[in-house]
Parts: C-alpha cells; structure tokens; sequence
C-alpha cells in the first residue's frame, strides 16, 4: 500500500506495516462498511476479467477526499486463485487544481467576451447566443462533455478578432 486507500493511510503516514494489511481481505481493512461498494467491483472485476478504473470520494479524518482507483485482474495460480489487485492514489489535490484551472479559463473567457461585447455594443451578447445554440447542437449530437465545452467555448471567443478591427 503505497498510497491512501479509502481511509486507511499508506504505511509512510499511519505507521501501519505494509505486511499487516498483505493477506488480509478488504473487510478486515478497510472495515465492511467502506469495503463493500470496492468489493461489488472485485467481483465485478474477476466476473469479467477484464481491468476497472473509478473515482470514489470519502471522508478520512474529517476530510473530504478524491481516490484514483484501478482494479486489476490477476490470473490464478497453481498456489492461489484467480484475484484483484486493488490500485488507489490520493488525487484530491490534482482535482482541486484542475478545478481551479478550469474556473481560471471560465473568467479569462468571459473576460474577452466583455471586452469584445464593449468594443462593439452592436453585437453584444452575440457570442453568448452562438455559444448556446454550439453547446444545444453538440449535446444532441451527444459528444463528449470535453468537446461540448469545447465547442461552447469557442463559440464564446469567435468574435474576439473584432476586437483589432476598426
């Protein structure tokens, strides 16, 4: 255990031995409170064979938390039966910063709307229209939410050259 995992500590931060938790299931871990919604997707895991990613969030010392988790098949053995290796990373902190990013790029857009909206009274709003119908168009077209923010995005920014034009 490298790293936190659903409110038990990675042995670097909790002085738990990494040997402490190695053979034991997930329930006397973790507890079964908090074992079961992992354990569906181990079952789920070695029913399909086939690898799992999710997020999860949770509370760890009052704390709201985001886990990275992998769920990876692991074939038997002559010695042991088929399992699942069970991957999870702490990612509050990248998530928090893409968050902050993205509320970043959201002010710097509408930055430039209002400055293009200033220049030209006449066509204010304008961008804020298009961008709507963009992001309507995108939806029934069932993209993905990246490309439908993309596109209204852009639709936000297409009149941003009026800004050099006399």
């Amino acid at each position: 255990m490298g790293t936190s995992a659903r409110g038990v500590k990675s042995p670097e931060n909790s002085g738990t031995v990494a040997d402490e938790v190695a053979g034991k299931l997930l329930a006397a871990v973790l507890g079964p409170v908090p074992a079961k919604p992992l354990l569906e997707t181990v079952c789920k895991v070695l029913h399909n064979d086939a690898r799992e990613r999710q997020t999860l969030n949770d509370e760890v010392d009052g704390e709201a938390r985001t886990f990275a988790s992998e769920f990876i098949p692991l074939d038997a053995t002559e010695t042991l039966p088929a399992r699942v290796l069970l991957v999870s990373e702490d990612v509050t902190f990248a998530v928090a910063e893409r968050a902050k990013r993205e509320r970043i790029m959201r002010q710097l857009v509408e930055t430039l709307v209002g400055v293009v909206d200033r220049r030209d009274p006449n066509s204010a709003d304008h961008s804020s229209w298009v961008a709507t119908v963009s992001r309507a168009i995108a939806d029934e077209m069932e993209l993905d939410i990246v490309l439908v923010e993309s596109v209204e995005i852009t639709g936000r920014v297409m009149n941003l050259g009026m800004i050099t034009v006399p």
